[in-house]
């Protein structure tokens, strides 16, 4: 058996609802699976905005850099 360590969350009414709509509509048998996906997506976008990356997302053909307020923003470089 793997090395774990076991953590336990408070989560307010309204975020356990949203955490076990997640957990239906992605088809994952347990919240944990949410919890760890979510902390993997987090992670990925941390790791890509140190590395100078951003995140866009794109609705209807217009683009939008998705700033998220736990991240620092950083400067986008001027085109010369």
């Amino acid at each position: 058996m793997a090395n774990k360590l076991r953590l336990q969350f408070d989560f307010s009414p309204l975020a356990a609802k949203d955490l076990e709509k997640l957990r239906i509509d992605l088809g994952l048998t347990s919240r944990v699976d949410v919890v760890k996906q979510a902390l993997g997506l987090l992670q990925w976008v941390v790791q890509l905005h140190q590395g100078g990356g951003e995140l866009i997302t794109k609705v209807n053909g217009q683009e939008r850099v998705v700033v998220l307020p736990s991240i620092p923003n950083r400067q986008r470089p001027e085109n010369n």
